[in-house]
């Protein structure tokens, strides 16, 4: 609704998304604009929900890849939505360490190359908030020239009423020099 409401998006949306499973934030997107937006192509590493992506949301094979960092050539879109592996970077990944959150930072770096290839006008991008990963993900995305970065920490409780207690870590990045109503990074 934030980013709805913020102007930066066209009344018709082209819409893409990438390492989100079955992709719950393009529920969001048709429930706020049922009929108003596209989904153009996505990113899905796991066959089972590309299956869902086809099915759900009509996307042809062409327009699902396998690997999110084969997108960098991929469609432009006013929307694009990454949620990368969270795993090394979850305090339930027993065994975290130093070289653990590298791995995670270098496997997030890699999905993201549709972002690095500035092909989106805004950008979600979602992840545990966890300290060290926080850090990584900012740190990869502060690096990634022609976006303006800002972030914020949700609880699913909090601020939806769900009864999910973890909370995540929420970056938008708007291509150009514009500043949303919002924590900068």
């Amino acid at each position: 609704r934030t980013l709805d409401r913020s102007g930066l998006l066209p009344p018709r949306v082209r819409y893409a998304s990438a390492c989100s499973g079955i992709d719950t934030f393009a529920e969001a997107v048709d429930v706020l604009r049922p009929g108003a937006w596209e989904y153009v192509h996505a990113a899905e590493c796991d066959a089972a929900p590309r299956g869902v992506l086809a099915r759900a949301w009509g996307l042809s094979p062409s327009e699902i890849y396998a690997d999110a960092a084969d997108t960098a050539d991929a469609d432009e879109v006013d929307l694009y939505m990454v949620s990368p592996d969270c795993s090394k970077f979850s305090r339930r990944f027993h065994g975290r360490d130093v070289d653990t959150v590298a791995d995670g930072a270098v496997d997030t770096q890699r999905v993201l190359a549709f972002v690095q290839a500035r092909r989106a006008e805004l950008v979600v991008v979602e992840n545990v908030a966890e300290s060290d990963g926080v850090s990584a993900i900012t740190t990869i995305l502060t690096g990634i020239g022609g976006y303006t970065w800002m972030k914020q920490t949700l609880s699913a409780r909090e601020h939806a009423g769900a009864p999910v207690t973890r909370e995540r870590e929420f970056w938008v990045g708007v291509r150009g020099a514009v500043v949303l109503a919002a924590v900068a990074v």
